[in-house]
């Protein structure tokens, strides 16, 4: 089963498409381990059509209007990772929300570190030490 694309929240056009090169995996730092998690990154394969479409569009329209500027195009990404936030909920039998980290750019934290953070703000704790 392959995940659905964050922006068209489709995955009939999704495949595999590579492993990250500028990282092998996201380290988790849990209570008393640490662990990876390592996954593909999957390409949408209409949003990649939908964004040469417009592409080609906008410059159609810029030729046929004689603009000499600069194009500004939307950056949409067309390929993402399997735990990307904006599709977690879409996988089938809830098994997006039993996943068990908070993902940043390069790491992670466990969720049971997650839910300790608010008593120990409320207690006076600064996250900023």
């Amino acid at each position: 089963m392959m995940p659905s694309c964050p922006n068209c929240l489709n995955n009939s056009r999704v495949a595999q498409h590579c492993f990250r090169d500028n990282h092998f995996g996201r380290l988790i730092v849990s209570l008393d381990t640490t662990y990876y998690t390592i996954s593909r990154r999957y390409i949408c394969y209409e949003c990649q059509d939908q964004t040469k479409r417009k592409k080609k569009q906008l410059e159609k329209t810029a030729a046929d209007l004689h603009f000499t500027g600069e194009l500004e195009e939307d950056d949409i990404s067309y390929t993402f990772m399997p735990w990307d936030n904006r599709i977690m909920h879409l996988y089938k039998h809830g098994r997006g929300e039993h996943f068990p980290a908070f993902l940043t750019w390069r790491a992670g934290l466990d969720k049971k570190v997650m839910r300790m953070l608010p008593p120990l703000t409320d207690g006076g704790f600064r996250l900023d030490r």
